[in-house]
């Protein structure tokens, strides 16, 4: 009787381990295909507001000298109107040299409208911060450590002043693959392939399959945007 335990045992073991990857994994991507097809098949037109609403977006901040740049650039290189959006830069406890990032940006991007504000009490207190003092109809948030594609913002205004119902709308999240192939080894092109491919199934594929449902369970902080 031991070694039947034994063996019935080890069979529950792996079988679990095969039935629960089968059914968290395979099962939604292979939704998440046909998912996909159906909306590059249908791709719905939805109707441009009149006037674009006011927004405000939130970046918090630590230790992003090497990257706010960047972001604000595609904040300012949208095709959503500067005259239109409200930009928070909650500093978050960092130490490097951020501010002058931000202050050089404010020289270069003058049409945007930007605030530079300090928070001592974590990523969370910061975005609070933000949000006490934010004004328009949505507020988006991104990390400092990104950066939009050109019609980011306009397309998840769009979608919510056409889904009156909806409060809130998670972006696509992607690594860059233009960056993967800078790096020199062929072990970080690897790592950073793979990486690009688990983004791209959880966030491309896995939030449109949800989507389907009505079941994302969380927003990311990389970019959301909020009635």
């Amino acid at each position: 009787m031991e070694i039947i335990r034994e063996i019935a045992d080890s069979a529950f073991f792996w079988a679990a381990w095969l039935i629960i990857p089968f059914i968290m994994e395979i099962i939604p991507s292979s939704g998440s295909v046909f998912v996909l097809i159906k909306k590059h098949i249908k791709n719905k037109e939805f109707e441009k507001p009149a006037i674009d609403p006011e927004i405000t977006i939130m970046i918090p901040v630590y230790n992003s000298e090497d990257t706010l740049e960047e972001c604000l650039a595609s904040v300012h290189e949208s095709d959503y109107p500067d005259s239109s959006m409200r930009i928070f830069v909650i500093n978050n406890q960092g130490s490097d040299k951020s501010f002058e990032v931000f202050s050089h940006c404010q020289e270069k991007y003058p049409s945007l409208r930007m605030q530079w504000m300090n928070s001592m009490q974590g990523k969370s207190r910061a975005l609070n911060l933000a949000l006490f003092n934010s004004s328009g109809k949505y507020i988006i948030n991104i990390d400092s450590d990104g950066y939009l594609e050109k019609s980011a913002i306009r397309n998840v205004v769009t979608y919510l002043e056409n889904n009156q119902e909806l409060d809130c709308v998670t972006g696509t999240i992607l690594t860059d693959p233009g960056k993967i192939s800078k790096y020199k080894t062929i072990r970080g092109r690897l790592l950073r392939k793979l990486e690009f491919l688990e983004y791209a199934q959880a966030f491309l594929a896995g939030r449109s399959y949800a989507a389907e449902g009505n079941v994302i369970y969380t927003l990311s902080g990389a970019f959301s945007i909020f009635r």
